[in-house]
């Protein structure tokens, strides 16, 4: 088990302790370790919701079919890519 080195504190209402303690009690868990729990769980799921991008249905599989068949490059995206692999050729 990896040592605990930080510590965070909070200001509690005295009906957020009672709560705290009463939810303590019914899963046996000490409540800086109930706390701990459950704060870890929701910043994950915090994160997670963050780093995860949804789309409906059929904008998803707009996005799949212009993946599918993408569009012919632009006159000037063919002339920079020429210019650009001349200059990288050039190293």
């Amino acid at each position: 088990m990896t040592a605990k080195t930080g510590r965070l504190e909070m200001r509690l209402l005295p009906e957020q302790r009672s709560l705290l303690e009463q939810a303590a009690a019914v899963t046996g868990q000490p409540i800086g370790t109930l706390v701990r729990n459950l704060l870890m769980e929701r910043v994950r799921e915090i994160l997670e919701r963050d780093q995860r991008s949804t789309l409906p249905l059929a904008q998803f599989e707009a996005f799949l079919q212009m993946l599918d068949t993408p569009p012919r490059p632009s006159e000037s995206l063919v002339r920079a890519a020429k210019k650009y692999a001349k200059r990288r050729a050039r190293r």
